[in-house]
């Protein structure tokens, strides 16, 4: 799975709108994974969903693999 999400992190970052793709693992649960992206919009994420890769490796062959799958959406605060 890693180079799945390596290579979804890659054409992710290769796109205009996004600022950064990133994937965590957790240092307890190596089963436990955070993918984390910024991207210049909440539209350019959703556009980013629809892509061609994000479909076929994160959708087809990723997804399938999970024991369990949540999104959280967040925005930076004013200082």
């Amino acid at each position: 799975m890693a180079r799945l999400l390596h290579d979804n992190a890659e054409a992710s970052r290769a796109e205009p709108e996004c600022h950064e793709f990133s994937v965590y693992q957790a240092i307890d649960d190596p089963r436990a994974l955070l993918l984390y992206e910024r991207s210049t919009s909440d539209e350019a994420f959703q556009l980013q969903r629809r892509t061609p890769h994000f479909e076929q490796i994160i959708e087809q062959q990723v997804a399938p693999l999970l024991d369990d799958r949540d999104w959280t959406c967040v925005e930076p605060q004013p200082a």
